[in-house]
């Protein structure tokens, strides 16, 4: 990876191309003009501040026009002057990300005309945006008064954006969520990004018109700049809480500060280097709150089920569970899930640095903290007080470096060629680490499942009922009567109950305490009446709720990094703003995974494997026992073939020999004296059938590795004793792109035109066949391969490729004959001996039931995988032209089309070598994921029209159709006929239609209102809406069909209008007043304004099911024939609206005529969710289309479960609790008060 990374960075400074930044490419474009005449004014000098810092300069050509530009987004001043008029400035200008702002300044000269003084005009917002992207920019300001922060959510408010809830993942236009890519600050991101609210400058949506600078992504792109440093210091403190106001206990403190550390002591003041810093800290009871009434055991019936766990079992023998007799009566509802809740800590900062005025140096920096319960609803009844929490923790950094070209605002610079020359460079590092874990054992991995020390001991060679009359007795090759030795013989078992897992060692206690007098003691007993062994769980009441004691099982972290290079050279040839970039990244993903509770268990199997037998060779003479007739003992026999790595450990560790065969009772060993390195890989394994870890990037005993995963590591590496290692390495894909890109005007249409081209190698082996795991003979090997019957390939038809597969009728195993050629395989076509095409596999199956191909070499028969089946993961190359324009039709109107090539890398396809080692162990077929993915694309086309609507100039319509396919989606997809057996596995099969139109209205603030109103049709069509969404299909053995139906996404009419309305203040003030008797005038809504949000959209699509299947928590694996076709239903409407009503108060400190006074602003708000509460149906059952009942206890079908129940009652009641899940429904309202202090 070193020797990539820098060859990577000397091509970079070879190539005299620094890193991009997709943050930080605006610009404005400047025309001045004199006011009067309109006459260009040349060689005049026109200068861009952000925050008061001077962030660029330059010079008017011949045709008056300037351009000023790297910017980042954010809003600019621009002053234009020149000698002899009076220099005029444009406030407020948003440059948007990658964008360009036109603005004309006028200057004035002549009579009435003061040149000391300086006139400042507010910029307009322009209604027609004659940019090339679609989408949305939401800036500083519209996100400070939304309701939502959600970056999400903001997102949802653009037109063709779905999105089901608050908070929730967003689809654009008909693309899976997965398929959205975010950048902050130009850097590619993992996922959603969690940024401290007052850190945010400007939110970027694109929907379409994707610029040839962005990549990876087949859908859409979130582009999130943050806040830089300022000519002044500034800062604010912000406190939102619902802790008065609902019952989801939401509380958030944030602060953020800024300015400058260091300026030139000349005439410019500029800063030279400055800072930035938010933090922001969250803490919330329920981070998911429903509708839905939470169901909890009261207090003291839980203590009564502790005093009292287990009851004699109506049958008259054993013991049941307590639990099972709960009904509605013995719970409590609330508003939130108990022991939900989380915290959250971000904090971001940024460092710039410009040493000149061409040059300035980025250091940016993020650290997010997430620390949240797992409160499923399967343990919030009885269990909640066990829930597992899962932490993450990220952090980024960031160095940026942009450098100008040329000189600063000479006239020789406008009669070069190349004109507004520059260069970035940006490298980023991110790294993130997730555990998910016991809140109370957290790595202490041999805690987890640990009840107490159950000893056990035996009777063995003194007993005399051990033995067994035998009259022919073998005894050195003479046969005499003797008594024989059966094997030792268990006593009572006793129990020390452990305070590590309390609440699990009450079961075994109370059965222990309450077994009848006569009950002999032993594991059995205790496992078949409701008690607990280590490694055990208490079993789950009715298959429904977890009951109390359930403590968690895992122990998972998760390891993941990021280094990006990205690099563009920017400059301007005539009217063509020419880029150049190339991009790199190298990602790594490690991940260890460990069933902790299950490590009881295997010790318990592993311990005596290899002792399990009597050494009936060496016979033993019993003298205290014999008489006339002898008593014969055997120890143990000691197999060491059998004997695990645990064993030789533990047995080391207790201070016996390897060979010892004595019982080891792990049931009575210490959970301090256990580590994870005492077992080897297979022990884990458990023969593969039941793997109780899994690693990638970390050993089996969860150690660090490096290096990727080889094929020939796995399968060879062996510790001393000769067992395998199977070391698997972390997932390393590497992704790069070249890009060109050319922004300009031919006469009035503005063009974008673009071509990207993407490689991308997962940096992995890869199956050479999906269907065998050695290397395969094919027709043309027939000749070379020896050892075949006479006439074997006497009879080989013409019309078969000579690369086809060749399928035999006999496993050539054990120096078997292959006998004869039962068919062919070439690719995923199947023929017969004959050559005719067959759509079944199993025609041509083997002797064994299922085809079996021919070899290369036949003595991988007795393997169960072999180098020789992979290949090295070709890189994938996709060149993907990027084509936009826009034209005025007239001055009030234009047109505006893309044509897009989008690719991105594929999901799920990190290899996984034990899947196919352990592919044969597996009852049914396994689900593997495919490593040889390509990446997925989208072909995006879009045409639309902007009308300017009144003579004010102050309102606007603008129509989109665009229309999209998409290729190579990834879906489960069955490999049948595979050897040794069928499996699924993720591949590109999926395929998918998006056909929409959208109609966007603007007004502009007029009167102290602003509002915007956006409605979208769309038809989103494909084979599949996830990677899972075709796994129904797959398990079920069907054929791989894929038809275009209705998504799961796909939401046909969505409407989102938003209302801002600003009441002003003084001069400004548009509410009502009234005056005092002494004449003053009181404003009731000074500086109060509301901002109100309504988002309405028609049902997503679902089956109908044409059978009752119990849907409850831990039912799984139920199916049902449809009604109708796939995605033929539909949920109802939903709708939702957000409030935010806000006041500010502003502030000042000094005197108040004093020039140096300090001013601030504190500004009260209330932030309101869901105004209206409505109850969204967001999931229903399939066979009724009710969210809250499956209509399963009304069928026959639950009569059986019924009958069986402990108590009919019980089952029912909390049956019904079940399937009333919190997630087929939005969120309620959620009710925030806020407090935002500025300076």
């Amino acid at each position: 990876m070193i020797k990539k990374i820098y060859l990577a960075v000397v091509l970079v400074v070879f190539t005299g191309l620094a890193a991009l930044a997709q943050d930080g490419n605006g610009a404005i474009k400047i025309l001045l003009q004199d006011k009067a005449t309109k006459e260009a004014i040349p060689f005049a000098n026109v200068v861009a501040y952000k925050d008061g810092v001077q962030v660029g300069v330059s010079t008017t050509n011949m045709d008056g026009e300037a351009f000023i530009k790297p910017l980042s987004p954010g809003k600019y001043t621009v002053k234009g002057v020149y000698v002899g008029y009076q220099a005029s400035e444009v406030k407020d200008i948003i440059v948007g990300d990658g964008k360009t702002a036109y603005i004309t300044i006028g200057l004035a000269n002549g009579d009435g005309v003061r040149l000391d003084e300086v006139e400042v005009i507010t910029y307009q917002v322009p209604l027609i945006d004659p940019d090339t992207k679609s989408g949305q920019t939401v800036t500083r300001e519209d996100y400070q008064n939304l309701a939502t922060k959600n970056v999400n959510s903001v997102a949802a408010t653009t037109a063709g954006v779905y999105q089901a809830d608050e908070g929730k993942e967003i689809n654009v236009r008909g693309g899976r969520s997965g398929n959205t890519t975010y950048f902050v600050d130009g850097v590619k991101v993992f996922g959603a990004p969690n940024l401290p609210q007052q850190s945010i400058e400007q939110i970027n949506v694109i929907t379409g018109g994707v610029p040839a600078q962005f990549g990876d992504l087949t859908s859409g792109a979130i582009s999130i700049s943050t806040r830089g440093p300022q000519s002044k210091y500034f800062g604010g403190i912000e406190l939102i809480s619902s802790q008065l106001t609902d019952k989801f206990g939401y509380n958030s403190l944030g602060f953020s500060v800024g300015g400058p550390i260091y300026k030139k002591k000349d005439s410019t003041h500029r800063t030279v280097l400055g800072f930035f810093m938010s933090v922001q800290g969250n803490y919330v009871k329920d981070n998911a709150p429903s509708f839905v009434p939470v169901y909890v055991i009261k207090e003291e019936k839980l203590q009564e089920l502790k005093d009292a766990p287990l009851l004699p079992s109506p049958s008259g023998t054993g013991f049941v569970r307590s639990s099972e007799y709960i009904t509605k009566d013995d719970l409590n509802t609330q508003k939130y899930r108990p022991n939900a809740s989380s915290r959250l800590l971000t904090v971001s900062g940024k460092l710039d640095f410009a040493p000149t005025a061409n040059t300035n140096i980025s250091l940016g920096g993020f650290y997010d903290y997430n620390d949240a319960f797992n409160a499923a609803i399967q343990d919030q009844l009885l269990n909640s007080a066990n829930n597992s929490r899962t932490s993450r923790r990220s952090y980024r950094v960031n160095l940026g470096i942009t450098q100008k070209l040329g000189g600063s605002g000479n006239k020789e610079k406008t009669q070069s060629v190349l004109t507004n020359s520059f260069f970035k460079f940006l490298i980023s590092y991110e790294n993130g680490y997730d555990v998910t874990q016991s809140v109370k054992h957290k790595d202490k991995v041999f805690n987890y499942g640990y009840v107490g020390k159950f000893n056990r001991t035996f009777l063995e060679k003194d007993w005399a009922f051990n033995y067994q009359y035998d009259e022919s007795f073998d005894l050195n090759g003479q046969t005499i009567n003797a008594y024989k030795y059966r094997g030792r013989n268990e006593l009572q078992t006793t129990f020390e109950a452990s305070d590590l897992n309390p609440d699990m060692a009450i079961y075994t206690s109370y059965l222990l305490a309450n077994a009848p007098n006569d009950q002999f003691i032993g594991l059995n007993y205790i496992q078949g009446n409701n008690g607990i062994v280590n490694g055990s769980d208490p079993q789950s009441i009715y298959n429904l709720f977890n009951n109390f004691g359930a403590y968690p099982n895992n122990y998972r972290r998760d390891l993941r990094d990021q280094f990006r290079i990205a690099t563009s050279f920017n400059t301007d040839i005539k009217n063509h703003a020419l880029t150049f970039g190339l991009e790199f990244d190298q990602r790594k993903q490690s991940f260890h995974a460990l069933n902790a509770s299950g490590l009881w268990t295997l010790m318990r199997l592993n311990a005596n494997a290899h002792t399990t037998q009597l050494d009936e060779a060496n016979p033993i003479l019993v003298p205290e026992l014999s008489g006339l007739v002898p008593y014969y003992y055997y120890n143990n026999k000691y197999e060491a073939e059998k004997q695990t790595k645990f064993s030789e450990k533990l047995l080391e560790k207790l201070g016996l020999p390897v060979d010892y065969t004595g019982f080891v009772n792990t049931d009575a060993l210490d959970p301090n004296d256990l580590s994870l390195d005492m077992f080897g890989p297979e022990d884990l394994f458990l023969n593969g059938a039941n793997r109780y870890v899994g690693y990638a990037g970390y050993s089996h005993d969860g150690k660090k590795t490096n290096g990727t995963t080889s094929i020939s590591k796995f399968l060879e590496e062996k510790d001393e004793k000769g067992r395998s290692q199977f070391p698997i390495g972390a997932f390393r894909p590497i992704y790069a792109s070249v890009y060109i890109m050319d922004k300009f005007d031919f006469k009035d249409i503005k063009f974008n035109v673009g071509l990207r081209v993407d490689r991308y190698d997962a940096n992995q082996q890869v199956l050479k066949d999906k269907y065998a795991l050695h290397e395969l003979a094919k027709i043309s090997d027939l000749g070379s391969l020896e050892n075949l019957p006479a006439g074997f390939s006497d009879n080989v038809p013409g019309n078969v490729s000579k690369d086809a597969a060749i399928y035999v009728a006999q496993t050539p195993s054990g120096g078997k004959s292959p006998l004869y050629i039962k068919g062919y395989r070439d690719g995923d076509k199947w023929f017969d001996a004959e050559g005719n095409e067959i759509s079944d596999p199993s025609l041509i199956a083997s002797s064994s039931g299922n085809p079996v191909p021919l070899f290369k070499d036949r003595s991988n028969y007795e393997k169960k995988m072999s180098i020789g089946a992979f290949k090295q993961y070709a890189a994938a190359i996709n060149v993907m032209p990027r084509v936009a324009f826009s034209f005025p039709i007239s001055d009030v109107a234009n047109f505006f089309a893309h044509y897009d090539i989008l690719t991105q890398r594929p999901n799920a396809n990190q290899l996984a070598p034990l899947d196919y080692y352990y592919m044969d162990a597996e009852s049914s077929s396994p689900l593997i994921t495919n490593p040889n993915q390509k990446p997925q694309q989208t072909i995006d086309y879009e045409l639309g029209f902007s009308q300017i609507l009144n003579e004010r100039k102050n309102a606007s319509l603008t129509i989109t159709s665009f229309y999209r396919e998409m290729r190579n989606m990834i879906n489960q997809r069955v490999v049948t006929g595979a050897y040794p057996k069928t499996y699924i596995q993720y591949d590109n099969i999926d395929f998918g239609t998006v056909k929409g139109l959208s109609f966007v209205l603007d007004f502009r603030r007029t009167g102290g209102s602003r509002y915007s109103f956006n409605y979208t049709l769309q038809f989103a069509e494909g084979s599949g809406s996830g990677i899972n969404s075709g796994a129904n299909l797959a398990s079920s053995g069907q054929p791989n069909l894929r038809i275009l139906q209705p998504l799961d996404f796909d939401q046909r009419h969505s409407f989102v209008f938003n209302y801002d309305y600003r009441f002003g203040s003084e001069k400004d003030y548009k509410g009502p007043s009234y005056k005092t008797k002494s004449g003053k005038t009181i404003q009731f809504l000074e500086d109060v304004g509301f901002n109100l949000s309504f988002l309405l959209g028609s049902g997503t699509p679902y089956t109908r099911w044409n059978t009752a299947v119990p849907y409850a928590v831990f039912f799984a694996g139920a199916r049902s024939s449809i009604i109708g076709q796939i995605n033929g239903s539909n949920l109802p409407w939903n709708f939702r609206s957000n409030l935010r009503l806000d006041k500010n108060i502003p502030l000042a400190f000094g005197k108040k005529d004093d020039e140096n006074k300090k001013t601030a602003n504190l500004n009260v708000y209330l932030q309101v969710l869901n105004l209206f509460n409505s109850r969204n149906v967001l999931g229903v059952y399939n066979y009724t289309g009710n969210p809250t009942d499956d209509g399963y206890l009304t069928s026959t079908q639950a009569q059986a479960a019924l009958a069986l129940a402990n108590s009919a009652t019980s089952f029912t009641d909390l049956y019904n609790i079940s399937i009333n899940k919190a997630s087929n429904y939005n969120s309620p309202r959620q009710i925030r008060i806020g407090l935002m202090f500025e300076f």
